[in-house]
């Protein structure tokens, strides 16, 4: 390879090696536009009303079954379903005011302040 040509072999090679990577990383770009926000906002309103629908209408077997449906749950609506006050049990009240529920296998923690802290099972 003759000294003068290797410029012209480098530009090539890059702007080849560019070319290529723009081509198979094209795909991967994910553009996301104002539609798609709105989109995501509207289901995740839909998914927390009929997780509201799902418990409001309780029978005994599901009641009996309420692990298993937690289990299936997606996060968003999980995290709808643990903040909700209903059938949280009252394990403690302390002197400071601060108040310690159960609700599934998270142990929350209500200050007196109103700050609520979530411990599962897990730690």
């Amino acid at each position: 390879m003759k000294r003068k040509y290797l410029p012209i072999y480098v530009f090539g090679f890059s702007l080849i090696s560019y070319l290529t990577y723009n081509f198979f990383n094209k795909n991967d770009k994910f553009h996301i536009t104002s539609n798609d926000e709105k989109e995501v906002t509207k289901i995740e309103k839909n998914s927390s009303s009929q997780l509201k629908q799902k418990y409001s209408k309780k029978t005994d077997k599901d009641q009996i079954n309420e692990e298993m449906i937690v289990r299936e749950l997606r996060p968003v609506e999980y995290v709808t379903w643990l903040k909700n006050p209903q059938n949280r049990v009252l394990l403690e009240v302390r002197d400071d005011g601060t108040k310690i529920f159960r609700k599934g296998n998270v142990t929350i923690t209500v200050m007196a302040n109103g700050e609520e802290i979530y411990l599962p099972d897990e730690f």
